[in-house]
């Protein structure tokens, strides 16, 4: 049984790292002028409103969800503009394709919005040890860099 529960464990948390990689490579079109210039003519097509203001703020959406998915940390918070991303990526512009990575995104982050970020991840450490979660992410960044 214990090792069934290190399993799931590792199991979700490569899950909820994986989805954020993708979350956050994603996000990266951002720096793109000619892939921002389609999203935002996309967006002006089907008459959505500040159509280029937001197609940056979906971006922002994904990097700031990805990286939290990565880290493990405020899954739950950055989860929800990361699900409104998603919805309007698979019904609004894909036109309710179920079978778009978008829709997966969606499902993945209704799951982690439940769920929260598991055992493994910065959340925990921050629950745990009663440490801000500022100087956590910056003890991690720095041995990471630097360690």
């Amino acid at each position: 049984m214990i090792a069934n529960n290190k399993v799931k464990l590792i199991g979700m948390t490569l899950v909820r790292v994986l989805t954020g990689v993708i979350l956050f490579k994603f996000s990266l079109e951002m720096f793109s002028k000619d892939t921002m210039s389609g999203y935002i003519q996309w967006l002006g097509d089907i008459h959505f409103p500040f159509a280029s203001k937001m197609a940056y703020v979906g971006k922002i959406a994904e990097m700031v969800g990805g990286l939290s998915l990565i880290l493990g940390l405020f899954v739950r918070w950055t989860g929800i503009p990361v699900m409104i991303t998603m919805v309007v990526i698979t019904f609004v512009m894909g036109e309710g394709s179920i079978t778009d990575t978008s829709f997966l995104i969606l499902l993945l982050s209704i799951v982690f919005f439940c769920t929260g970020a598991g055992s493994i991840s910065l959340d925990q450490i921050v629950k745990h040890k009663k440490a801000s979660p500022l100087v956590i992410l910056l003890v991690v960044l720095w041995t990471q860099l630097y360690g």
